[in-house]
């Protein structure tokens, strides 16, 4: 059976994809040593869902990472560093208290207590949203969610991964300097 060249481009497209978010997340030699430079076409089902797995591994990480740094801007206004056994009463207070408590009323706490620039709420909903959608298509079926963007970024490209981690470093920055480390 010859091959058809548009299976070929496609596996290209989606090898090249995957390699360049490997890359941007760390992953110095992307696809390389795993791959070569050829893929076959009965790699490509393997390929895109790996791709996928990483992308959604990212924004879910990148997400918790937040809500764990709206749990300190809480934790600090309602617990001061100063005052005795903060330690003990913060531990508390994170697992009794904010363990419990929904993403979006955490968000809307911490909303209350600081004022946060319209850019870093877009964010942070972007984010928001865009996890909500991935955490259920976890398997290939699915994959059939409506937005399948990253604001106006195909989510499973180099573009829309590097959106989420430019929106994230732009919370974190904000964030942490409500929150001073030590």
């Amino acid at each position: 059976m010859a091959e058809d060249p548009n299976i070929r481009k496609s596996c290209k497209k989606v090898q090249d994809e995957l390699n360049n978010i490997l890359i941007s997340i760390g992953a110095s030699d992307g696809l390389s040593h795993v791959i070569g430079d050829e893929i076959s076409e009965s790699d490509l089902a393997m390929i895109e869902q790996t791709l996928r797995k990483i992308v959604i591994g990212q924004v879910i990480i990148h997400h918790l990472w937040i809500e764990q740094m709206l749990d300190d801007v809480i934790v600090q206004y309602f617990i001061p560093k100063r005052i005795e056994f903060y330690e003990r009463k913060m531990e508390i207070f994170k697992t009794k208290v904010l363990s419990n408590m929904e993403f979006r009323k955490k968000l809307n706490v911490a909303y209350d207590i600081v004022e946060f620039p319209r850019n870093i709420k877009s964010n942070i909903e972007a984010i928001t949203s865009t996890r909500n959608d991935l955490a259920h298509c976890l398997s290939e079926k699915d994959f059939k969610w409506t937005k399948g963007k990253y604001k106006s970024n195909d989510m499973f490209t180099v573009e829309a991964m590097e959106a989420v981690i430019t929106d994230y470093m732009r919370v974190q920055s904000f964030l942490s300097n409500l929150v001073p480390l030590g």
